[in-house]
């Protein structure tokens, strides 16, 4: 809590099995590998409950892969994501993957090169509400129903000046949500060249 974490190769934070956690009130910059990175080395058995709250992430460095982006969650349950600030990602600014019961929540996503906020693979109960996506590749994607993804919430979400997807595929160029299995409702999408929100199942194809 109130910690600061700059200039690491890695992550600023990495928390692996643990269980009731909040990290709250930090400030990572210039970390390459990821801000804060949550996660088991196995779905959970038992229910995890784990809180980022109000926090600041920004400028990746040069280190940063696709597979570990700047606040990061791993087959981890309960988890809130909460009232953070992240800005000037190489990746994605909040990605839940095979999570139960996420909570991703009132945060402010600047100037992300890539989807800024995921929800993905064997996900289930995920709520992804009143956050704040200002200049993205992609604003919001609900996705991977063929791995198990599924039951979500999408709503009250501004999402705009998303920019073209930079590593471009037949599905993701400019979009702001994509999503199955997902309630919509009561989100704004602002300046997006392409598709405003994409529902619905397509196969995987290689490009």
């Amino acid at each position: 809590m109130g910690s600061h974490f700059g200039g690491h190769a890695e992550s600023g934070i990495f928390v692996i099995d643990s269980h009731e956690l909040t990290i709250s009130q930090n400030q990572v910059i210039d970390c390459g590998n990821g801000g804060i990175l949550v996660g088991r080395a196995s779905p959970a058995e038992m229910a995890q409950s784990f809180r980022a709250t109000t926090s600041r992430a920004s400028r990746p460095g040069p280190a940063a892969t696709a597979e570990r982006q700047r606040h990061q969650h791993f087959r981890a349950d309960n988890v809130i994501v909460a009232d953070n600030v992240i800005e000037n990602c190489d990746f994605s600014a909040i990605r839940a993957n095979t999570t139960r019961n996420a909570s991703i929540r009132g945060n402010t996503c600047t100037n992300v090169s890539e989807t800024a906020i995921y929800s993905e693979f064997a996900f289930s109960g995920s709520v992804i509400a009143n956050n704040i996506v200002d200049g993205a590749a992609a604003g919001i994607s609900i996705t991977n129903l063929d791995q198990g993804g599924r039951l979500a919430v999408c709503s009250g979400n501004i999402v705009r000046n998303i920019l073209p997807n930079r590593r471009p595929t037949r599905f993701d160029a400019g979009r702001h949500l994509r999503s199955g299995d997902t309630t919509v409702t009561g989100n704004t999408v602002s300046s997006v060249p392409g598709l405003g929100i994409g529902a619905g199942y397509v196969p995987i194809c290689a490009m």
